[in-house]
């Protein structure tokens, strides 16, 4: 939906959870990340336009290292190339992974700790507890929101009673 004020138009294809690898392997080639197990950690390499993504099991202790270990094996760049302050996210909540049952990956992505940590301390937490089932799993895959996508552009997500919009409502 495009927003009228700011005139973007959200994407709706950028994925951020996924049921199985089965649905990710939909979207490209998977290969592991040395010394992890691909349930636990794998890279993706899509179909369509773009790099190489990150993705790890909700429960994974250290997204960071396994960034690390992805940056290692040339599959992304280095955490330090994003500058200080940069956390290592899943784009999509643990918390709503766990409300959602069957979530086997999350994708992963470089996020300033600023945005990221306002969004898990105010929005995620309020959408979490609004009514009704959650994301809908598509073919295995849950697609990003406006709010995951403020966080992987590093815009304000402002707060649950004050929320950014930059994208308009969907």
């Amino acid at each position: 939906m495009m927003d009228r004020r700011t005139g973007l138009e959200m994407p709706t294809d950028v994925a951020v959870a996924a049921t199985s690898r089965h649905a990710l392997a939909k979207l490209g080639r998977l290969n592991g990340i040395a010394r992890y197990d691909p349930r636990t950690a794998l890279v993706l390499w899509p179909r369509a336009a773009g790099g190489a993504e990150v993705w790890a099991a909700p429960e994974s202790k250290s997204y960071r290292r396994i960034w690390a270990a992805a940056a290692q094996a040339g599959a992304v760049s280095n955490l330090e190339e994003y500058g200080p302050g940069t956390d290592v996210d899943h784009v999509f909540p643990k918390s709503w992974a766990r409300k959602h049952g069957e979530i086997t990956h999350v994708r992963l992505f470089p996020v300033w700790g600023e945005v990221n940590r306002s969004a898990g301390a105010g929005r995620e937490k309020h959408e979490l507890s609004l009514p009704g089932p959650g994301p809908k799993a598509v073919g295995g895959l849950i697609f990003a929101r406006d709010l995951q996508l403020m966080k992987m552009l590093g815009h304000p997500v402002g707060s649950a009673n004050h929320p950014e919009i930059l994208f308009g409502m969907r």
